[in-house]
């Protein structure tokens, strides 16, 4: 039954998955030493909680409070009682409220089972909230220094439990599917300590190279998540005006990656910068050939972003596609 809730739970199947977290419970709630009985009630409420904040079903909070009071009844000393912190943030992400809501999930205790997911969280909630403030201050030319200080604690979280993985007072987890979890979530924070490094109001664009590369060499080839890789070296070497090594990267995305959002936010990048490039060519009268075949690429790469685009659900404006 367990194992049936993991896997529904991971296909997005929260009420089926929560009535399978509650034939746990049902189970073994008579077994105060049972190590799955509390769990399951925690992931039966987190299932509630996740669909109450998605539709606001009062139906729904209702059931989730029933699992949280069944849980600090059944089992008063259980470990998962500490996670119930991560729950408030849940919902202050999903209303939008990322300050608050990386606060929040900072308030989870190191101890907790959730403590990592939570960490991790943080900080894509303050690099979100980063980025959010930072666009206000370019269009509106007012102050930055928010956005900056936030990229800061998002970097510090991030780091923080990526230092984690490595630090031998800390038990990695016993069961398979946590090890995989937890692969998983390292893979999620090394990527967004990467973007968070590329990002125009922290300027590392070198440092999001080496940390890609490194990400890299311990992916298998053909994984798909090399393609998010790839568009985030397309930014750093933009960053970096390398426009030659982006356009090299995206022709690569091409051959391996040819769909998707990674490779339709790339095409759009380069094709601006590509070209920029290709006019200032014009205007001073550059390598004809050359010209040529920039023009060809930048034709490619707006097409893929026109047309791949909106499957994916990026935004173009008639003003895009005029210009």
């Amino acid at each position: 039954w367990f194992k049936k809730g993991q896997c529904l739970q991971e296909q997005k199947r929260n009420y089926e998955a929560a009535y399978a977290y509650e034939a746990v419970v049902d189970l073994e709630s008579s077994n105060s030493a049972s190590s799955l009985g509390p769990k399951a009630c925690f992931k039966a409420l987190s299932c509630y909680a996740q669909e109450f904040d998605a539709w606001g079903n009062a139906a729904d909070e209702k059931r989730k409070d029933e699992f949280m009071n069944r849980l600090l009844s059944a089992w008063p000393k259980a470990k998962e009682g500490k996670n119930l912190k991560i729950i408030p943030a849940d919902k202050l992400r999903n209303a939008g409220e990322l300050e608050a809501a990386a606060k929040a999930y900072l308030e989870v205790p190191d101890d907790a089972e959730a403590y990592e997911f939570a960490l991790v969280q943080a900080g894509v909630c303050y690099y979100l909230d980063a980025a959010r403030k930072w666009g206000k201050s370019q269009k509106s030319a007012g102050d930055k220094s928010a956005a900056a200080a936030e990229m800061k604690l998002s970097e510090d979280c991030l780091k923080k439990f990526l230092a984690r993985l490595t630090d031998p007072a800390v038990d990695p987890p016993e069961e398979e599917n946590d090890r995989v979890l937890r692969g998983n979530l390292k893979f999620g924070a090394q990527e967004q300590l990467a973007r968070l490094y590329s990002h125009d109001s922290v300027g590392k664009a070198q440092e999001c190279l080496d940390l890609v590369d490194e990400i890299a060499r311990e992916i298998a080839a053909g994984d798909d998540r090399l393609a998010k890789l790839w568009q985030l070296k397309v930014g750093a070497y933009l960053a970096l005006d390398k426009v030659d090594d982006a356009v090299a990267v995206l022709e690569e995305m091409f051959s391996s990656y040819p769909d998707g959002a990674p490779i339709a936010t790339a095409s759009k990048s380069v094709a601006i910068r590509l070209d920029e490039v290709t006019v200032k060519l014009m205007k001073e009268n550059g390598d004809e050939k050359l010209v040529i075949a920039n023009l060809k690429k930048v034709s490619k790469y707006y097409m893929k972003w026109l047309s791949e685009g909106p499957s994916v659900g990026l935004r173009i404006t008639l003003q895009d596609v005029v210009a």
